[in-house]
């Protein structure tokens, strides 16, 4: 059988003109499907009810899911959506059941607490860069500024960063995963992970990425990873 394939767009509006605007009249007919097919959509397969869009009269309403066919395009009504004809012959998708969202993160924070500690994370990546330049010999460093810090979670997903260089904050966390990956079950308190392979979340050669985990007062656990990356002119 034909199958089509779906997918609920969250960000959608709450009415989707596809081809022109024009007022709805309903003529209270019950469009007849040329036939039913099984559709993917979300997670699931979906008997889905398959219309020809020149055959549907003006105020004709589709109840997602549905597929109209037409010689020019094929239109999508996923589930949960449906599908009115307006007068000028214009297709108006207009969600009908409420989408159903997860709490957005950190909605469920106070959010005096969530600023503090965000800004306290943001410290944290300045101080380092901070402590980089001033203890730096390189020109690249000391003087361009071609470096950058931030810090990530165990997971290696960026936390927070320091206003440095977009191009390695955007892929450092790459490295951190990698480094995470190959490493995990042998890390130890003090050690230190350098790494610049473009082909693992690197840029170009010079620059040097440098990853280290951060334990618990005890030693046992990591709590989180720093990095930094900066050119290194000798490479």
């Amino acid at each position: 059988g034909t199958t089509g394939r779906g997918s609920v767009n969250q960000g959608a509006e709450e009415r989707v003109d596809v081809s022109g605007s024009g007022s709805l009249e309903c003529n209270g007919e019950a469009p007849v499907p040329l036939g039913e097919v099984k559709a993917y959509f979300g997670e699931s397969w979906e008997d889905t009810r398959v219309y020809q869009r020149e055959e549907l009269s003006v105020g004709a309403i589709i109840q997602g899911p549905a597929i109209l066919s037409e010689a020019v395009g094929t239109t999508v009504v996923d589930p949960g959506w449906e599908a009115q004809v307006t007068s000028d012959l214009s297709l108006v998708l207009s969600r009908c059941v409420p989408l159903e969202r997860q709490m957005a993160i950190g909605t469920s924070c106070d959010p005096v607490y969530l600023e503090v500690f965000n800004n306290l994370f943001m410290s944290i990546a300045e101080q380092m860069g901070f402590t980089l330049q001033n203890t730096a010999s390189s020109v690249n460093i000391k003087e361009r500024l071609d470096f950058s810090c931030a810090i990530f979670d165990t997971a290696g997903q960026l936390i927070a960063n320091a206003p440095h260089m977009p191009v390695h904050l955007g892929s450092m966390g790459e490295s951190v995963r990698v480094v995470i990956e190959r490493n995990q079950r042998s890390m130890h308190p003090g050690d230190v992970f350098v790494l610049n392979d473009p082909y693992n979340g690197g840029t170009h050669l010079p620059d040097v990425t440098v990853v280290t985990p951060v334990y618990d007062e005890a030693n046992q656990e990591i709590l989180f990873y720093v990095g930094s990356r900066g050119h290194q002119a000798d490479i």
